[in-house]
């Protein structure tokens, strides 16, 4: 153990005092070290690159400090790297970890090394076709056996987290890995590799049955393949759902891309790059029951289709001025002050969180950019949403009368709304004529699904249908019966 300046620090070589010591004074006075690239920087942490004289190395750091009496992040993820690396597997070669304390809380850094010529895993699948695509989804899967059979316990095995060097996998960001006395159950086992078969939207990175045959072929014994990838599809789906909770819940709190705010008897509830002042001016203009256009409303991202809040730093301020474009105001009348349940909270605070819901379903709805509550005695007097336009949509049922093709196409987009559980015929729809998708302009009827049953799909698209003539009505289905095959 060596002290340099306020830090003590593990080095693996010390030569590397040297190379560290201005890194580290200038650290420990809040401002990044002379020629390091900022790779990322985040609520929760911060990654530096570092130029050596061999090479790089990579700087990471938590941005608020642990408890004192706690383990460091950093210092898990220092002992699991060497634990790892002693097991013959390939990892990120741990230079050095740095701590410094204080009366009550301790800050830590970890230094790696750069492995040379090596790409992240999500950057060599975005290139790869879908064959190369999944053998290598299968390597990740495999690679994940042979951690578990030597009782490493991942707990955040996804692709981000692995680098492809040739065809070598190495794993990185191990701070969450233990190390487990007894042979992993069949259940932590499928728990691991569920984001090898999702993506961690809606999406999927790979079959279950593909990841399942590589992680049983890899060693011999294991688990029975039949009853494993019964687990693993379980396990990915009750995954998913987490995920998809968690997400919605975000829009309620602060965050990198919200802001929770509260002025007297209000409550504010808004994207990072929309101004309070902007959400309240909007909100100042409305009248009870009604849908208020503005000409132009600053912040927020531009006009068109919704972004995808799954975005990194989706909702962040960026550079440069914020978007101007025309929006809506809507107000809503009283309801519960809750949060949670959503069914129970008044029904401005379910559009604004139902809305985020339905984006992270791939269902487009007016991108919401805030929503103002007015509260008496706990209760919610009246709200205010306020989101971009969607005049391009024309009413459904006008947008398909005398046009098959684009009925057909209606039945597809539902298909796929189905198929992610979400319910529609409330919803408002309206259709983009020009790229034939579905725009939800009601997200407070939205109503989800895990996963929507075969007679409600058929009751609500029966809802649908029968607003539209005879002809229509029969390329819809059509396009729904084609979609659904697929």
């Amino acid at each position: 153990m060596l002290r340099l300046g306020p830090w003590r620090v593990r080095l693996a070589e010390p030569s590397l005092a040297a190379v560290l010591e201005p890194a580290l004074a200038t650290l420990a006075h809040g401002e990044d070290p002379s020629g390091a690239e900022v790779v990322k920087r985040s609520r929760a942490r911060e990654v530096l690159r570092l130029p050596l004289a061999d090479g790089a190395a990579y700087l990471k750091r938590e941005r608020q400090p642990s408890a004192r009496w706690r383990t460091a992040s950093a210092a898990r993820e220092y002992a699991n790297l060497l634990r790892v690396r002693a097991a013959g597997f390939a990892a990120v070669e741990p230079l050095a970890l740095a701590e410094r304390r204080s009366a009550l809380s301790r800050d830590a850094l970890l230094v790696t090394r750069a492995v040379p010529a090596a790409v992240p895993l999500p950057e060599a699948l975005r290139h790869a076709d879908a064959a190369r695509s999944r053998a290598l989804v299968a390597r990740a899967a495999a690679l994940a056996r042979r951690l578990h059979e030597a009782g490493f316990w991942h707990r955040d095995l996804h692709v981000g987290n692995l680098l492809l060097r040739g065809d070598e996998l190495w794993l990185v960001d191990l701070q969450k890995l233990r190390v487990l006395p007894f042979p992993l159950p069949p259940a932590l086992r499928a728990r691991d590799l569920v984001w090898l078969v999702s993506d961690g939207r809606l999406g999927s990175t790979a079959p279950v049955r593909v990841v399942a045959e590589a992680y049983v072929a890899a060693l011999p014994g294991g688990p029975e393949l039949e009853r494993f990838t019964a687990l693993l599809t379980r396990a990915a789906a009750r995954a998913m759902r987490a995920r998809l909770a968690s997400r919605e819940r975000r829009c309620l709190a602060a965050s990198s891309g919200f802001r929770s705010e509260r002025r007297k008897a209000r409550r504010i509830l808004r994207r990072a790059d929309v101004t309070t002042s902007a959400a309240l001016a909007a909100a100042a203009a409305a009248r009870p029951g009604e849908w208020l256009k503005l000409s132009e409303l600053k912040g927020g991202p531009p006009a068109g289709p919704a972004p995808d809040p799954f975005a990194r730093g989706q909702g962040a301020p960026e550079p440069g001025a914020p978007a101007s474009a025309p929006g809506w105001v809507r107000s809503f009348g009283w309801g519960l002050g809750l949060d949670a349940p959503r069914a129970a909270s008044h029904p401005g605070l379910r559009a604004w969180r139902l809305a985020h819901a339905l984006l992270l379903r791939g269902v487009d709805t007016p991108a919401p950019l805030a929503l103002v509550e007015e509260r008496r005695f706990g209760f919610v007097s009246r709200s205010l949403l306020v989101t971009r336009c969607a005049d391009a949509a024309l009413d459904l049922t006008h947008a398909v009368a005398g046009e098959p093709a684009r009925a057909r196409a209606v039945g597809a987009e539902l298909a796929r709304f189905h198929a992610r559980g979400v319910e529609a015929a409330g919803l408002g729809l309206r259709l983009h004529v020009e790229t034939r998708t579905l725009v939800a302009l009601l997200p407070e009827q939205a109503r989800f699904h895990h996963p929507l049953g075969a007679a409600r799909a058929q009751r609500d698209l029966s809802r649908i249908a029968e607003r539209l003539g005879p002809g229509e009505r029969e390329a819809l289905l059509a396009g729904y019966r084609d979609a659904a095959l697929s």
